[in-house]
């Protein structure tokens, strides 16, 4: 990580730097906001371009109702806001249309900064070609 060998970072960096993202998030009984924010003060640019990418703008409703794709992106934009250098993605995508899938996807591609590992029963072969390496089961 950061050209580091992985056995050279300490437990509580490599902790740090890491995310999973599961099928199944949880949601807080709060606001949108707060549930990407993690009930921090805003930063209000990057906030602004994680609601545009992940389509999440006019999700103005109660987030205890909301669809599982819905949640899955509320979790995604939590995760991204965070901004761990590695997120380990379990399905996290699962509940998405195709092509809404796809984008999200692919920009998290082209960020050089983000590993991205997926863990899905579905890969898009577009994503495919994206990816450095494609490890089957």
């Amino acid at each position: 990580m950061d050209g580091a060998e992985l056995k050279t970072i300490s437990e509580k960096d490599y902790r740090k730097s890491v995310l999973y993202v599961e099928q199944t998030p949880y949601l807080f009984s709060a606001d949108l906001q707060n549930n990407i924010t993690l009930f921090e003060d805003p930063q209000e640019p990057e906030l602004n371009q994680l609601l545009d990418l992940l389509e999440l703008k006019n999700l103005n409703h109660d987030l205890t109702k909301l669809s599982g794709g819905q949640k899955q992106r509320v979790h995604l934009a939590r995760a991204l806001y965070q901004g761990q250098q590695v997120l380990i993605l379990d399905e996290a995508t699962s509940s998405l249309n195709s092509e809404l899938q796809y984008k999200i996807e692919k920009e998290l591609f082209s960020q050089e900064d983000l590993t991205i590992v997926i863990i899905t029963h579905h890969l898009d072969a577009r994503i495919a070609e994206l990816a450095d390496e494609v490890v089957n089961f």
